[in-house]
């Protein structure tokens, strides 16, 4: 029986299959450029079809990019409140809504796991949650793994990070909703392995099946779009044996978004005043910039008239233009695809440019890598303390360290691969492919499983 493993990542998603000898990956997307790394993004209409990866991608932006945005009040139901001494109460609640949204663009859905504020959201009148939208990504991705293999799959594990979030409570009901979502897909077996030792596993695997020795203690740097998972471990044979793991909610995301609070606000009216007496840009206008998904709650009639006096009486009328075509052309994603792909150059680069020149918006910024490394000092930090304490929990010396094995998009970043050479002085450096390495190693420990 073959053995499938799932990384469902929180940018990226990739399956492997292990048939006891050798790993393959199946092409999620057979046209696209890397076609075995699939977008995790799910989009979905206003009829209710649902599209995944890029054609999530291609479908938002030749439906969204440019349009207006009407909001409108819609009723959603009513609650019933009952208070001591007053009685029950039944009012109606009213959510405002985009009337003219053709369909809703989901990134970045396993965040969503351990946000114990996030209930459900309304898609077009149907409620979805967490685990629904977890299910509907991740069911996809099976459908299209079992039409490549012919059969249905029978034994899957699936990745999850070391911690979804510091707080215990929010990290178990990450793992719950997980663990639910998947339970919908119905494949007889499923297991869970943390993403770090799935990568360790893959990592001692190949360095068996290529005939070297996989006896030494190596350290598994796994730095993706969501978390920052470490693990220590040391070879046994095909398998790892697992001395330590550590986790912190640090990744990509996090840092595109820190990459806008000090790099791009400034082009949207950050320091800019408005009316007679010169008040500055209101904070909330600003701060929900930062979250490109909601951004579109500015076209609030109250709020987008305040937005159209800063464009009228602002000190910086470019940039607040700039502002007002954000948010009523739906321009958010667009932004933070922007930086995410100027950061992403910064990895061989000393510096890049972030463009974004769509029609009122025109934003040229350029970010070297000093002070890039400079506006993520707070995560790098946090990111070597957990190197650090997971070092000391393993009980090794860091110059005992024999590899470190890199995996996850954001491992790419110089800062962080020349702070793990610094703490593993005697180590090698080894990057395995960084958006499929813990899938192969989720199929071959399912095997063993």
């Amino acid at each position: 029986m073959i053995s499938v493993g799932l990384d469902f990542g929180t940018s990226n998603s990739s399956v492997a299959v292990y048939d006891g000898t050798a790993t393959r990956l199946i092409p999620l997307e057979p046209d696209a450029p890397e076609p075995t790394v699939l977008r995790s993004l799910l989009y979905v209409t206003r009829d209710g079809e649902q599209f995944v990866g890029q054609e999530a991608v291609d479908r938002h932006q030749r439906e969204n990019a440019g349009r207006a945005v009407k909001l409108q009040r819609r009723y959603v139901g009513n609650v019933t409140m009952t208070f001591a001494g007053v009685g029950t109460i039944t009012t109606e609640t009213h959510a405002l809504v985009d009337a003219n949204e053709p369909g809703r663009l989901f990134q970045s859905i396993k965040t969503l796991l351990p946000d114990r504020m996030f209930k459900k959201t309304g898609v077009f009148g149907v409620d979805l949650t967490a685990e629904d939208l977890v299910a509907l990504l991740a069911g996809e991705i099976l459908r299209r793994t079992q039409a490549h293999l012919g059969c249905p799959v029978e034994r899957l594990t699936v990745g999850r990070p070391v911690r979804f979030a510091a707080d215990a409570a929010a990290d178990a009901l990450a793992r719950e909703r997980l663990r639910e979502a998947i339970a919908r897909l119905g494949v007889p077996v499923v297991t869970f392995l943390e993403e770090p030792v799935a990568a360790g596993v893959s990592y001692a695997w190949r360095l068996a099946r290529d005939g070297e020795t996989s006896g030494g203690t190596f350290a598994v740097f796994d730095f993706g779009g969501g978390t920052l998972d470490v693990t220590i471990a040391r070879g046994r044979g095909q398998e790892a044996d697992v001395l330590a793991t550590g986790g912190v909610a640090v990744g990509g995301d996090i840092l595109d978004r820190r990459i806008v609070q000090a790099r791009m606000l400034r082009h949207f009216g950050e320091s800019a005043t408005f009316g007679a007496a010169h008040l500055p840009v209101p904070r909330h206008i600003l701060a929900r910039i930062l979250d490109w998904q909601t951004l579109y709650l500015l076209n609030r009639p109250q709020t987008l008239s305040l937005i159209e006096e800063l464009v009228q009486t602002g000190s910086q009328p470019r940039e607040l233009r700039n502002l007002h075509t954000l948010v009523t052309r739906g321009y958010g994603a667009a932004l933070f695809r922007a930086v995410e792909l100027g950061k992403q150059r910064l990895s061989a680069a000393g510096h890049a440019r972030i463009e974004l020149l769509r029609e009122d918006i025109a934003v040229l910024e350029t970010l070297t890598r000093e002070a890039f490394e400079a506006i993520i000092r707070d995560q790098f930090n946090a990111v070597e303390q957990c190197v650090a304490l997971t070092t000391a929990e393993a009980g090794i010396d860091p110059g005992d360290v024999q590899a470190i094995v890199t995996t996850g998009g954001s491992s790419r970043i110089p800062l962080f691969r020349t702070a793990l050479r610094r703490r593993y002085p005697n180590a090698r450096l080894v990057e395995q492919d960084a958006f499929t390495s813990v899938a192969s190693g989720l199929a071959i420990a399912g095997a063993a499983a």
